[in-house]
């Protein structure tokens, strides 16, 4: 459904990026020593990733929660629609009838976003493991 994210290499860093506070202290990364200032960028890219993961976490949970609701009006606009059937109120009906055709595509918006989230969530996490395993305290 969505295409994977490749990891970023050492050499995609730009010097202002980048390891834990551990690596600063003498670390070495998997085929050579690393400076305290590569430590320290390294440092700042792991920092990054983690906030751009708790970012996608929190929009996700927004996009949750609004899909829901979404969900909810769904529901309140059909049993409206049934109502209006019943009777044979036909402006009842197709009023009811748009409103649950919009919340619909308001929740199928939603869904897809909770969906990219999530996506974006496991290559973010799968990113850091990745590199968190390239460093060797």
């Amino acid at each position: 459904m969505f295409a994977t994210v490749a990891p970023i290499t050492r050499d995609d860093l730009i010097p202002s990026l980048a390891v834990n506070s551990q690596a600063a202290r003498g670390a070495t990364c998997q085929n050579a020593n690393i400076t305290l200032t590569e430590a320290q960028t390294w440092h700042t890219y792991l920092c990054q990733i983690r906030e751009a993961i708790w970012g996608a976490l929190a929009a996700r949970s927004s996009a949750k929660r609004d899909y829901a609701k979404a969900q909810a009006e769904v529901e309140k606009c059909e049993k409206q629609l049934q109502l209006a059937v019943e009777n044979e109120w036909l402006d009842e009906a197709r009023t009811a009838m748009l409103c649950r055709m919009t919340w619909q595509d308001q929740a199928h918006h939603l869904k897809a976003l909770v969906d990219k989230h999530t996506c974006q969530i496991l290559a973010l996490k799968n990113q850091l493991a990745y590199w968190e395993n390239q460093i060797r305290v």
